[in-house]
């Protein structure tokens, strides 16, 4: 009696050597794609927290901006004044701070490529880094943005000028940090603060 063929009934050794070969590449190829997905979903998250973060440091730049109000001639260190590095002046919508009312406060571009840091009261908050160099300008009423505030010569401010009636610089009508090259970095706030509306003795036209 012959004994039977088994060669069937199993795999041979160099079958199971091809199978856990081609089982490996399968587990490292599925391990690299886990990896590469869960780079790429914390990447995304990582974008997500950071431009959350910027919206907020953003929004409190422009509400500090637009809460300025012009100071007294007499008081000098509470005046609007700007170059394109730094300015200061009085806020009423100030950031970081508990106090109520009208506050002291500083904006300051440090360091290359830019930090914001805004100061008041002996407090300090960075509030923006940006990818390149930035600058400070101040749109004037004449729709022209000037480097430094006051600028060498006030743009007419129409009817009513309130430094010719309370005898203080008028502010900008906006503050932009500007970029080097890009466009798309550039933060723009406007200053809500409107001198009141009053005529001048030539706009009557009295005889």
């Amino acid at each position: 009696m012959k004994p039977a063929d088994r060669s069937d009934s199993g795999f041979s050794l160099m079958e199971m050597l091809v199978a856990l070969a081609i089982l490996s590449i399968s587990a490292v190829l599925i391990f690299q794609s886990l990896l590469s997905q869960s780079a790429l979903t914390a990447r995304i998250e990582n974008l997500s927290l950071n431009a959350g973060r910027d919206a907020i440091r953003r929004a409190g730049f422009t509400d500090v901006v637009r809460g300025i109000v012009p100071s007294w001639p007499e008081d000098k260190e509470t005046g609007f004044i700007a170059t394109d590095r730094q300015f200061s002046g009085l806020s009423s919508r100030a950031l970081a701070t508990e106090s109520q009312g009208l506050t002291p406060f500083r904006f300051d571009l440090s360091g290359s490529p830019s930090e914001l840091v805004y100061s008041s009261n002996g407090r300090q908050v960075q509030l923006g880094a940006f990818s390149e160099d930035a600058t400070f300008s101040y749109l004037g009423a004449d729709g022209n943005w000037y480097d430094q505030w006051p600028p060498d010569k006030i743009p007419d401010f129409g009817t009513f000028d309130d430094s010719a009636a309370y005898k203080m610089p008028p502010l900008p009508r906006a503050v932009r940090i500007q970029s080097a090259t890009r466009a798309d970095l550039d933060w723009i706030a406007s200053i809500d603060w409107q001198a009141p509306y009053m005529l001048r003795r030539q706009d009557l036209n009295l005889d």
